[in-house]
């Protein structure tokens, strides 16, 4: 699969990178306040969301736009690969989740109920969001890859519609672009919600939680196998206290003679 992070690391400032999504501050216009671009390095598809701007496409439409030529085999191939890649799968929750995550840069101090502890480095990092329309935050979900694979809502939608949309919307341990980088002999912290996993995180803690919420286990357990220690920490109330030990049961069942414990609340 072609990578593309060569050609947007050439021109863009400041670019860095949550798997294979990146942001940075845009080369088409004066972008020094606020970084306003937007591209992912797998699909090659980039957006400026300033409204000076508004510049978008594919890789092939970048390279005009920033003077280099195609000179390449690889360079000659973007133009073909593309739409055959957008046929397979509808990759259009990559495009949401960039416009809520431009949507918290640009509004962060206005957002009532980020934590005291977030910051943007680690929003970026964790793949978050926020859509006013539903005024929730959005976590953006990745494969051990760092390939974004599926976009959820913190809560769910009074309107009806799916809290995930993408093309897994299994149960998934997350942040998965993350726990591979984690010191296995060190502590593990399992949480039921994608928010306190982010908490957690901030605080300096090695953390994890699954996607589908108190209850769920995903398929492939190998991700978080290994770790010397674990502690599971959900929340207080029944399917917490039900969904936190079937999680440390199942932790137990694959790691025999290890003990997990569950976090009680005080009543």
């Amino acid at each position: 699969m072609q990578d593309y992070g060569d050609l947007f690391e050439r021109h863009v400032r400041n670019l860095k990178w949550n798997g294979d999504q990146g942001r940075g501050y845009c080369p088409f216009h004066d972008d020094e306040r606020n970084p306003s671009f937007s591209c992912n390095r797998k699909e090659g598809i980039f957006n400026c969301f300033s409204s000076r701007c508004s510049e978008k496409g594919n890789a092939s439409e970048f390279m005009r736009l920033v003077g280099e030529k195609q000179t390449n085999t690889n360079d000659i191939n973007i133009q073909e690969k593309e739409p055959v890649q957008s046929s397979k799968i509808d990759n259009t929750f990559i495009k949401n989740a960039a416009n809520y995550s431009h949507y918290l840069f640009d509004n962060w101090d206005l957002i009532n109920g980020i934590p005291k502890n977030w910051n943007k480095d680690l929003a970026l990092k964790m793949g978050i969001g926020y859509d006013r329309g539903k005024n929730c935050f959005t976590f953006t979900q990745y494969n051990v890859d760092g390939a974004p694979v599926c976009l959820q809502w913190h809560k769910q939608s009074t309107d009806g519609e799916s809290p995930q949309i993408g093309h897994d919307k299994s149960a998934k341990w997350y942040p998965a672009q993350l726990i591979h980088s984690y010191d296995k002999k060190g502590r593990l912290i399992i949480t039921e919600g994608l928010k306190d996993c982010v908490g957690m995180i901030a605080l300096g803690y090695q953390a994890a939680s699954v996607t589908a919420g108190a209850g769920t286990i995903p398929k492939d357990g190998s991700i978080i196998s290994g770790f010397k220690e674990y502690q599971v920490i959900y929340d207080n109330d029944s399917k917490g206290y039900s969904g936190g030990f079937k999680i440390a049961n199942h932790i137990q069942s694959r790691q025999p003679g290890i003990v997990v414990p569950v976090a009680q609340w005080d009543k």
